[in-house]
């Protein structure tokens, strides 16, 4: 067994550009590099793009699929060769270990070394219970899933979802939050601001369901005509929700603002995070919102928001899908600056209940198990 100081580590994803697994991956690649061990990015295209988020120096990244197109990515002319190179990638490499990232990214790293010793972290980062992969690739994940040395998932409720055989070998292990770099204590008393923001971050597809956002808001909003509402962020949905903006008479109230290269500094301009997703897994949006400083309210979708929001100390939690519930929550919330105030003195509390030490810890504690690191 190698020392921990010369640990090779393989993380493997579909990309390294915006979004909430690649965000988690950049903050465990960085911690295992500074502290000194050999750390390799796999990617699924075939030439390396923008990066997302800041990587150590010392990192490097290794693309090996083919640029197609979204819906084209489970198609068999593309999956076999994509992991034949990757099953040659991985050998060359000779980690000591491989985390990947995804349902279907796992099913295919776990194809490519298998009859080897490599040992595998399959990391699932959305809740498979609302996540359909479709019959093909769930036979697959029952039957490979076993063949990893540990399943990696972010809540108990994720964990419900796999068959005791998957469960006993499992780890539930929490996305790591970071320190804000603007503070955390965004949100302040008495803000003379002219104009005050509902700030919502994500990729503008269905599961995010911002349509419910947009509507919810389009409820309240001549109540309080101060108020706007930007959604952050790029995706196919991009056409229906500013139809239903325009729809709602929303144009001058609700911008759809594209990608930021800064999530801190728009978070620094808000005054209240929303989220009416569908499903998460452990959304990274939400947390670093709170790790600003910003009250927040979210519906309480499974599994992730749950975990994170202590309703009523910290954000407000109301129930999946009621959009009056949703409303109502809103509408208090952008009445009363005394509640957005307490509720935002406690929310950065996020950074030490799920900081990246204690994260880290439980890495090593799991690498420990299975002989990765002393």
């Amino acid at each position: 067994m190698k020392a921990s100081s010369k640990t090779r580590i393989v993380l493997v994803i579909w990309n390294i550009q915006k979004g909430g697994a690649e965000r988690v991956l950049s903050i465990l690649g960085n911690f295992w590099a500074q502290r000194g061990w050999e750390v390799h990015i796999v990617t699924l295209e075939s030439t390396p793009r923008r990066c997302g988020y800041e990587l150590h120096s010392s990192v490097t990244i290794h693309p090996v699929g083919s640029d197609i197109s979204t819906g084209e990515k489970n198609n068999w002319r593309f999956r076999i060769p994509v992991t034949l190179r990757l099953m040659s990638k991985l050998r060359n490499l000779r980690p000591d270990a491989v985390v990947s990232f995804m349902d279907r990214i796992n099913i295919k790293v776990l194809l490519a070394t298998w009859g080897t010793n490599i040992p595998v972290f399959a990391c699932e980062h959305c809740d498979p219970r609302t996540r359909p992969i479709g019959p093909f690739n769930e036979l697959l994940r029952r039957w490979l899933y076993p063949l990893a040395r540990s399943v990696v998932v972010l809540s108990n409720e994720a964990l419900s979802f796999f068959p005791p055989g998957i469960r006993v070998r499992a780890s539930v292990i929490p996305n790591p939050v970071l320190p804000s770099p603007v503070g955390g204590s965004v949100f302040t008393r008495n803000d003379t601001k002219a104009f005050k923001r509902i700030i919502s971050i994500g990729r503008l597809c269905p599961v995010k369901r911002f349509d419910r956002l947009i509507e919810a808001f389009g409820r309240v909003a001549d109540v309080h005509p101060s108020w706007t509402l930007e959604i952050w962020g790029e995706g196919p949905e991009r056409e229906s929700l500013q139809k239903t903006i325009n729809e709602l008479n929303l144009a001058q109230r609700v911008r759809l603002c594209g990608v930021t290269d800064d999530v801190y500094q728009v978070l620094a301009t808000g005054d209240l995070f929303a989220l009416t997703s569908e499903t998460e897994g452990f959304p990274m949006a939400l947390c670093e919102a709170m790790a600003c400083g910003l009250p927040v309210i979210s519906m309480d979708c499974p599994s992730g928001p749950r975990q994170i929001i202590r309703s009523g100390v910290d954000g407000v939690l109301t129930p999946n899908g009621d959009l009056n519930a949703f409303s109502a929550g809103l509408d208090r919330l952008m009445s009363d600056e005394n509640e957005r105030f307490r509720l935002g003195q406690r929310a950065s509390d996020v950074v030490d209940r799920f900081s990246v030490d204690s994260v880290i810890n439980k890495w090593d504690q799991l690498f420990a198990l299975y002989k990765i690191i002393d």
